[in-house]
């Protein structure tokens, strides 16, 4: 949770991040010490260990290409991982668009129907706007969440979908099509999120007859003008069953909070500071999720940091500005006691 503060009485901002070590509300827990790392499934040489159509697919100088251009391409075709079948995992890799016009995508838990036709979930993208970061269901339901939508599906079929975040402006963090571009996508028991260049832009809770739980990986090239498309350092992460199985104990999260002041919210790296470097904590911001709305009820260093550590509203905490109070000022029967330890700290840190 990034929150905004005004500083001391002036413009500036304070940021703090809530990092929740178990994705809150997403069913998406971190990753533990005893997760294996990431392992490249494109060797930057060759296609071994990939089938597709080598009229499209091909590798020029270390990246993946599809290439329609000046070809006849009748339907979607794909290019296919050919190393088994995932379950559970995390998947990245970088893409960029060479051509004026494109629709592809990523396949994940997908089932190869033959002749380099894939089914089911794609994460996608595209040159039109508003395709980048939808999930959609190759040969399926279709549209399954927009950008900067949450949808859950249950047994019976049944939507239930809510926004997270504008898609308008989950598409200012897109690069243009010629930049290479990071795509982040993990599965974990019937949930589905992608990140595009660290930022969230769907997450499907799928439950229903037709959800898949593990399929291929695949590539897609989508019928339509010419297009050429690059893909590079593909990776994949299998999710061991430890993970999994912690993914759905009903346990309280794990959560940290670090707060860092003196400075305006948008000087981080992860924010997209011209000059500010930060390389741990866009670790962090990449790893976890990033909230970017967040406020507190004052205008106040103290009383905003009151505020986070008791939960309380000033009025409530009765800390209303920056001057320390003397130690036992908030020993009232009005505040309960752990929130009355907190406030009766000299500062909160």
């Amino acid at each position: 949770m990034k929150t905004r503060l005004k500083k001391c009485g002036n413009e500036n901002h304070m940021t703090a991040w809530l990092l929740a070590l178990s994705m809150l509300g997403s069913g998406i827990g971190t990753l533990s010490a005893e997760d294996p790392p990431f392992q490249p499934i494109f060797n930057g040489e060759n296609l071994d260990g990939w089938i597709g159509d080598e009229r499209y697919w091909s590798v020029e100088d270390g990246v993946i290409v599809g290439d329609t251009r000046d070809k006849d391409l009748e339907r979607n075709t794909f290019l296919v991982w050919d190393e088994g079948e995932v379950d559970d995992f995390e998947l990245r890799f970088q893409y960029r668009i060479t051509s004026e016009w494109a629709n592809s995508g990523v396949q994940v838990r997908s089932e190869h129907l033959g002749d380099y036709v894939v089914a089911g979930y794609q994460p996608d993208i595209a040159t039109v706007g508003w395709i980048t970061g939808i999930l959609f269901e190759e040969r399926g339901r279709g549209v399954l969440a927009r950008r900067g939508q949450r949808t859950v599906i249950d047994e019976s079929g049944d939507r239930t979908t809510e926004r997270f975040a504008d898609e308008n402006d989950l598409y200012e963090h897109i690069r243009p099509h010629d930049e290479w571009t990071d795509y982040h996508v993990t599965g974990r028991g019937n949930t589905i999120t992608t990140k595009i260049n660290g930022h969230l832009m769907h997450e499907l809770v799928d439950d229903a007859e037709e959800a898949r739980r593990s399929g291929v990986i695949a590539f897609q090239l989508h019928t339509g003008p010419g297009m050429r498309i690059e893909f590079r350092d593909v990776k994949l992460r299998r999710l061991p069953a430890e993970a999994k199985e912690a993914a759905v104990v009903d346990d309280p999260p794990n959560i940290v909070l670090i707060i860092s002041d003196d400075h305006s919210w948008w000087e981080h790296g992860f924010m997209g500071h011209e000059h500010v470097r930060t390389p741990h904590l866009d670790r962090m911001a990449e790893e976890g999720l990033l909230y970017t709305r967040g406020y507190v009820p004052a205008s106040l260093c103290r009383p905003s940091l009151a505020s986070i550590a008791t939960g309380l509203y000033p009025y409530q905490h009765r800390i209303t500005g920056n001057d320390p109070e003397p130690r036992g000022e908030f020993d009232g029967p009005w505040m309960p006691s752990r929130e009355r330890s907190a406030a009766n700290r000299p500062y909160v840190d």
